[in-house]
């Protein structure tokens, strides 16, 4: 990962990603922004079995800034379950890919998955400004250590 100004992750699982954390480690030691955005299983109330948070332990949790969807401000279907931070997005500088995948191993190196690639024009910016948008509002809050 060749960032050289900001990196934004969105994702709903992470797990067994030591290249990634290896690559965002060696990003902020370059001083790139680092902004996450996770899914956490208290907040899905069980939808998920561990927070995504827990895949970054031990390496950008202290640099990066880190943001969720709180429980509170989700809509519930009609078993009552909320809904989840289902999103899967990188954005690096002024490329942006979007995908089904999560940031994990079977992600990575065994799923059949799908995205796609912007490498150009505003399409990356606009994600940027929605998500930015999301915490401005209130919809997402950051996480504190």
């Amino acid at each position: 990962m060749n960032a050289k100004k900001n990196i934004l992750l969105l994702t709903f699982a992470a797990a067994k990603i030591e290249r990634l954390k290896t690559a965002l480690m060696n990003a902020s030691r370059r001083d790139v922004e680092i902004r996450l955005v996770l899914e956490f299983d208290e907040e899905s109330e069980g939808q998920l079995s561990r927070s995504a948070l827990e895949a970054f332990s031990g390496s950008i949790e202290h640099k990066a800034e880190i943001f969720y969807w709180p429980l509170e401000n989700r809509e519930r279907n009609t078993y009552g379950k909320p809904g989840k931070l289902h999103a899967k997005c990188a954005i690096v500088d002024d490329a942006a890919l979007v995908s089904s995948a999560n940031l994990t191993d079977d992600a990575f190196t065994r799923n059949i998955e799908l995205g796609i690639l912007i490498q150009s024009g505003p399409i990356p910016n606009l994600i940027r400004q929605h998500i930015q948008f999301l915490i401005q509002s209130g919809v997402l809050a950051a996480w504190k250590l």
